[in-house]
Formats: structure tokens, sequence, C-alpha cells
């Protein structure tokens, strides 16, 4: 039985941490509880991530005015079957305690404290200071009622910890229902159990003046090859510490509950979920032995403020969101605006971006692995842009696609476009090898004075009726000698072989404005792409053909694309059919 509460925090609050008062703090284990790990997994035949220390560069670390990305997290509450025996949704002390906790956790994301004022040395290496990740959570809270998932003393030989190191779980059949449930969006889900035992007798029969419930927590790592898998992090006995300290500890001490006690155990939380969400996104425990920021290092297990990470920390973060399966548990809406490439790089693992791409004239940009862009996103390429053995989608489907500018030089090969369209502006040049597949309604254009190059045999794969490749008046064919990235050896007219003999695969077609079409005397029932130089629709707009009516009946789907369409009498749309015009240009 569930009940699920959505609510997104924006507020923060900064209170101290009382792990430096000597009161019982939470341990920390993850997976293999180690300070390095290498992990050995493969996301395609050659894109994968051989060490989660590969990609933390900084292509992965957030620019300075970057906007803020979001990543949902399920905070499971686990009740007994009558509802007892945790955080109560019904509670307005308890909503407004967690509403708190999860202000104490995106605070200390978004507030980074260096140690040593900007001068970080991490294992002999100087590091840059990022005062604010930039990463924040959206919260579901979510309250099961299962009296055996509760108890975390249901787990077979005391595995208290999910992951794959620990199979058999006591809790993986209540993820496995949440995972699959469409009104529970995927997140990191947390899950918040009880120890019956310690409960009882902390609890129940207030026989405890001290402690004693569990004093670790821990996580799951992140998944490079199963983009689906879940990621999961246990916090146990976290209520009946909640209520110790509020019903036996601030009594016992004198201290007041609402003034200070009640702060203390809201930062503890919330640092505690700060340290094991950052597992989640792949940071392990620090090397203390070669780390001038201890004290303060979040992933630090004895670290007492947990207010630092270091920027090789934040690239990794960034790093899993790209490449790991957390990736999903980014809103498919988010858009963190342009991302200007100034180097050359390759695009080596299964990534997913969350920017438009602008790759500048003295850039280059390799892509060998699939790559995600945002709905809104756009690649603008400037410099060189080569797609090899990859395809490029989005999360949304119809992202506004590549355009090449003036001097700019686009090579695909082996490559499928199915959800955007290709334009070669002026001056710029684009070189399709074999393996380009355009599906769907999508196209290529090359502009008037844009270059276009197939060697010769190739062969172009156009796969529907309005999968085509859009020649402008006045493009040229070949490859400009001014092409950025294009090299000494760039394709001239004679090596790209010639249009008129190139393998058309698929029901697609070239479309090129050169001449003027007429449509006269037709009934149109099915779907078609009509391209030319001018186009006229009417009864009696050629002299060539027999003079007759022009019909679209309501089952027809035309695109009409041309420098200009001119209906005359005699054209009739039925209310089904569709029809598109496009301009050659566009």
């Amino acid at each position: 039985m569930k009940k699920i509460y959505g609510v997104v925090v924006l507020m923060f609050l900064c209170i101290v941490s009382y792990a430096q008062m000597g009161l019982p703090s939470t341990y920390c284990a993850f997976e293999n509880d180690v300070t390095d790990t290498t992990v050995q997994v493969s996301s395609s035949s050659s894109c994968f991530v051989a060490n989660i220390n590969n990609p933390n560069g900084t292509k992965f670390k957030p620019f300075s005015n970057q906007p803020v990305i979001y990543v949902r997290i399920n905070l499971i509450f686990l009740q007994r079957d009558n509802g007892t025996g945790n955080f109560q949704e019904n509670s307005a002390e308890h909503q407004i305690f967690f509403d708190e906790v999860i202000d104490e956790l995106n605070y200390t994301y978004a507030n980074l404290v260096s140690p040593n004022d900007g001068h970080d040395v991490v294992c002999n290496r100087t590091v840059d200071f990022i005062p604010n990740t930039k990463i924040q959570f959206i919260v579901n809270k979510i309250y099961w009622q299962d009296s055996y998932g509760w108890d975390n003393l249901n787990n077979p030989d005391k595995v208290q910890c999910p992951g794959d190191d620990y199979p058999g779980w006591h809790l993986d059949y209540i993820d496995n229902q949440i995972i699959n449930d469409p009104s529970i969006p995927r997140g990191i889900n947390i899950y918040f159990t009880e120890n019956s035992n310690h409960y009882h007798h902390i609890v129940e029969l207030q026989d405890s003046v001290n402690y004693f419930g569990a004093t670790y927590a821990c996580s799951q790592f992140p998944d490079y090859s199963q983009y689906g898998r879940t990621s999961k992090i246990h916090m146990p006995d976290v209520y009946s510490k909640y209520w110790w300290m509020k019903n036996v500890y601030s009594t016992n001490s004198g201290l007041s509950w609402s003034n200070q006690v009640r702060e203390w155990s809201v930062t503890e939380i919330g640092k505690c979920l700060a340290h094991e969400i950052g597992h989640s996104l792949s940071l392990t425990h620090p090397n203390t032995s070669c780390l001038n920021v201890s004290v303060a290092e979040i992933m630090n297990n004895s670290a007492v403020l947990r207010n630092y990470f270091s920027s090789l920390e934040i690239g990794k973060m960034y790093a899993s969101l790209s490449v790991s399966n957390v990736r999903t548990f980014v809103p498919n809406s988010t858009y963190l605006g342009v991302k200007t490439i100034r180097d050359i790089e390759q695009q080596r693992y299964n990534t997913r971006l969350y920017h438009s791409l602008n790759i500048a004239d003295t850039a280059s940009l390799t892509v060998t692995c699939n790559m995600i862009m945002p709905s809104e996103s756009e690649i603008e390429v400037h410099g060189s842009l080569i797609i090899n053995n990859a395809n490029i989608t989005s999360v949304g489907g119809g992202w506004k696609g590549i355009r090449v500018k003036s001097n700019g030089y686009l090579e695909i090969t082996s490559s499928n476009i199915s959800d955007y369209d290709i334009f070669v502006e002026n001056g710029g040049n684009i070189l399709i090898n074999n393996g380009v597949f355009v599906s769907g309604n999508h196209n290529i254009t090359v502009s008037s004075g844009g270059f276009i190059c197939l060697p010769s045999g190739t062969v172009l794969n156009l796969i529907n009726t309005k999968s085509v490749l859009r020649l402008s008046k006045g493009a040229y064919y070949g490859i400009s000698s001014t092409a950025h990235g294009s090299g000494t050896s760039s394709p001239t007219p004679s090596s790209c072989g010639s249009l008129s003999i190139t393998v058309i695969n698929g029901e697609g077609s070239i479309i090129r404005d050169i001449a003027d079409v007429y449509i006269q005397n037709q009934t149109i029932e099915d779907e078609r792409y009509i391209g030319g130089k001018k186009i006229y629709v009417g009864e009696q707009v050629t002299n060539t053909q027999s003079y007759g009516p022009v019909l679209m009946q309501n089952n027809a789907d035309v695109i009409l694309d041309g420098e200009e369409i001119i209906f005359l009498p005699g054209f009739t749309i039925e209310g089904g059919a569709s029809l598109e015009i496009k301009n050659m240009e566009e």
C-alpha cells in the first residue's frame, strides 16, 4: 500500500551538525567499501567507461553561468501494515522536519566552502574550487505500508545494503514494484526502514536511555551500461533516532529540542543524504592520507563539517549524470543552454547531453558513440564535426538538428538520422559516406552556396517518402578548400562521384531546385514529397498534360517543397488530408 506526495524544495537553511557534539553519528558503506574502484562495463561494442575516474575532465564540470540541473529522488518511508512505525504523512511536524532535511541537502550542494581559501590540493594535485555544484534535488515522498519491508532485520544474512555486491536485499521486491509503477517518477530510491527490536525498545517500551540503533547507511553505485537499472540507498533506523533525540536526549541533556537538538538532527540527516547521494553519483570515499581538506570533505566518512566537494568530484558527478543510469533520473525537459567547444574533442561514451553545442571554427568534435540531446537543442558547426558509427537522438524527439555554418565541415558515416534535420548554409560543407540512413519526415538540405560530397560508390539510404536530400539552386558538388577540419585532401567534385548515378535505397528521393513542377489532373491519396523550383497546382497549369482538377483525398499526406508554390483554380483538399509547404532555402 502506498501514498505519494511530491514536493520541490528550493529554500535553504544553514544549521550546525551535531556530529561534533559527541552524539551517535552515522557510518557509511557502499557496495565494495573502498576509496577507489575500476569498473569494466560495455555500453556498446566500443563505447564503455573503463574507469570511473576517466570521465571527470573539464568537459563535464559545470560552467560558471550554467543553470541548475535537477535530479529526482524518492524518499520511501516503510511503515508497518497498520501505518505505524515511521514518519507519518498526516503529521505536520514530520512533514516540516523532512522539508528542512531536504533544504539542508540542497543547501549543502549549493553552498560549498573551501577550507583553504580556494587553494585546494587533492593528492598533490592543485584543483580549482567550485562554490556551487549546480545540482539540486526534486523530492517525492512515498509512504509504503509493508511490515516485512519495514523491518530491516528481515535482511538475509544481515545484508543491509542494496546493490550488485549484495544480492538478495530484502527490499528488492518493493523496489521492483516502485520502478514499474508509472505513477512514480524514476529517481534515486531512498528507503527508510526500522529495526523492529530497536524500535520496540526505543519507541514503544521507552526503556533505553542510550541510543543503540543502526549507525550506518549505504548506497548503490551507478551502472554504466544498464541505463534502465534502479539506484537505491538504505537509511535504517532514522525515525527511532529522531524519536530518541526528541524525547530522550533533549530531556536528559537539558537542551531544548525546538531550539537546538532538532537542528542537529535535521543537519545530520541532510548531510548523511548528501554523502550517500554522492555515492549514487559515482563518488567514493577519498584517500585521506593525501587530502588536505579531510575535515570538510562531504565524502570523508569521518569528516566533521561536510561542506566541500573538490572540482574533481563535481566533474565525476556530472559524468555520472551523462554516462550512467542516473541520467534517467533527470527530467526530460532539462536544458542548460549552449556549450562552446573550442578544442579537439572526442565523444567516447554513450552520453546524454543537457545543452546545445557550438563548435568553434578552430575546434573539432568526433562522435563515435551514441549521443542524446535535449529537445530544445541544436548543434552549430563552425569548425569540424565527424559522426562515425554513432547515432544522435533526443530525449523528447524532434530536436533542432545540425546546422553547418560557412566554412564548417560535417562528415557522416554509418549513422541513423531519425529525429532531426541537417541544414548546410552558404559556404558550409557536408560529406556523406556509406551507412547513412535518413528516415521519417527528416531531410538533409544544402542551401545555395553550400557544398555536398557523396564519394563514388556511396549508397544513400532515404527510407521513407518524406526522407529526402534537398539541393537548392546554386549548391556546389565537392568540398570547399576553406572548410575547417577537412584537411589538405578535401574531396573534389570528381572524387565525389555524380548525383545522377548515386544509388538511392528506400522510398525517398533527391529534390533539386532546378526545374518547375506542374501538378494537374491528379487524385492524390497517399504520401508524397514533391520538390522543384516553382510548383504549380491546379486544373490548367500546363498544356503538356491533360486538363483536370487536383484532388487531395482525406488520407493524402503531401509536402510541396520549392522556391514558390502557386495554387490556381481546380485544387481541392478533403478534410482529412495533410498538406505542408516548405521553401527550398529554409
